[in-house]
């Protein structure tokens, strides 16, 4: 069926181009043309993805490494918290005495 519809629209460019000086051009001969300017867009569209893709994962090991650092400086200011807060208990209470002592 596909061979009948091709040699069906090059009989009919072959019409439209009688007594032209337009050269005629075969319907297999501008699809393959179109062929050709299809594959280097398709193999620069997959290179594009790829680059894509090694981005995203540069991207989320970055974030990876940043969550752990965050946390672990998260987790060393809850213990100068904590201890802050316990020099500041035995600082009032300390405090306290001396204040009982006067």
């Amino acid at each position: 069926m596909k061979w009948k519809n091709e040699h069906r629209s090059n009989k009919i460019l072959n019409r439209l181009h009688q007594g032209s000086s337009f050269p005629v051009i075969t319907l297999s001969r501008m699809q393959a043309e179109k062929e050709e300017r299809r594959l280097p867009r398709v193999l620069a569209n997959r290179e594009s993805a790829r680059q894509t893709i090694l981005r995203r994962q540069a991207l989320r090991k970055e974030l990876k490494r940043r969550v752990a650092d965050l946390s672990l400086q998260n987790e060393n200011m809850k213990m100068e918290k904590d201890l802050a807060a316990k020099e500041y208990l035995s600082l009032k209470g300390a405090n306290e005495h001396l204040k009982e002592q006067v």
